[in-house]
């Protein structure tokens, strides 16, 4: 599977167990790094050593508005995420039934054909 996370500045391509830096320069897209996944969380953080990786995911959150996707693809750590489910009556499908069974009182069976005539002998 393949990903791709962009910013104004960076691209990064992220392809099976390897991410693809690349920068902007002049208009142009230019490799401007390899690292393999998974990257250690703290090797992305902002006290961390300066890394070219670290200043795309920082640029990435800061133009997406904290989007920790890029983050969590390098490392591979995801929060647990725990969905509160409702409580709602469950409603009962209508369910069909067949053609009511017919009565004698209205249904009587009827000749296929009328009767035949007597002969005169």
């Amino acid at each position: 599977m393949s990903v791709i996370f962009e910013t104004p500045r960076f691209r990064v391509h992220i392809s099976g167990q390897v991410a693809w830096l690349e920068g902007t320069e002049s208009g142009q897209r230019v490799l401007k790094g390899q690292a393999t996944i998974p990257v250690p969380g703290d090797a992305l953080c902002e006290a961390a050593h300066p890394s070219l990786l670290r200043d795309i995911v920082l640029e990435f959150e800061q133009v997406r508005a904290g989007d920790p996707s890029l983050r969590t693809a390098l490392t591979g750590n995801r929060k647990p995420t725990t969905v509160q489910i409702l409580p709602r009556p469950i409603a009962r499908t209508p369910q069909q039934s067949g053609p009511r069974p017919r009565t004698r009182a209205i249904w009587m069976p009827q000749p296929l054909r009328p009767p035949l005539a007597a002969k005169p002998s």
